[in-house]
């Protein structure tokens, strides 16, 4: 793979799930800074780099983020280095944003679009550090007019090795 393959999805949409499946066919993941709290099951250092506010201010002031975005109440933040080594990631729309042409140019952008009731149903399982409802209007705002992809998945149930398969034949135009 030439290109970088960015994953972004509304809470429950599966860009978690695909973004486990590159890491066990090799892809290395970039691994962001937040100031979220941990979920059941995340590991420090694999899942994210959780950090406090003051740290992570402390490291944007000191330019060390590539992007570095607020959602939902909390930072998110891929630092210089990452960015320019891992060949995957996870964005929201609005770290989209600030990401240059060329690096659009450079990436794959996959945008898992699952419907809603699916996603309520996955996120209300998954009993997480936020509050279900929260998070499904915190989507709403954030993907609002949201355009900026290659590759849009719809269906709830996708083929990680189909998918990974368009994502190479996409790289190769």
């Amino acid at each position: 793979m030439n290109k970088r393959i960015i994953l972004v999805s509304k809470g429950g949409g599966g860009k978690d799930f695909f973004k486990n499946y590159l890491k066990k066919k090799g892809y290395e993941v970039d691994v962001s800074y937040t100031t979220r709290k941990h979920r059941k099951g995340e590991i420090e250092g694999k899942t994210y780099h959780y950090i406090s506010i003051g740290d992570f201010e402390k490291l944007a002031r000191n330019k060390f983020f590539y992007e570095s975005v607020s959602f939902n109440g909390w930072n998110y933040g891929t630092s210089k280095i990452n960015w320019h080594e891992r060949k995957a990631c996870i964005k929201t729309p609005s770290a989209i944003e600030k990401l240059k042409s060329k690096d659009i140019e450079e990436s794959i952008i996959i945008y898992f679009d699952i419907d809603r009731n699916i996603r309520f149903e996955r996120l209300e399982k998954r009993k997480d550090a936020d509050n279900v409802g929260r998070r499904l209007a915190a989507d709403t705002i954030d993907f609002k007019g949201f355009e900026t992809f290659h590759i849009r998945v719809t269906d709830e149930k996708f083929n990680c090795k189909k998918l990974l398969k368009t994502i190479k034949q996409y790289d190769k135009i």
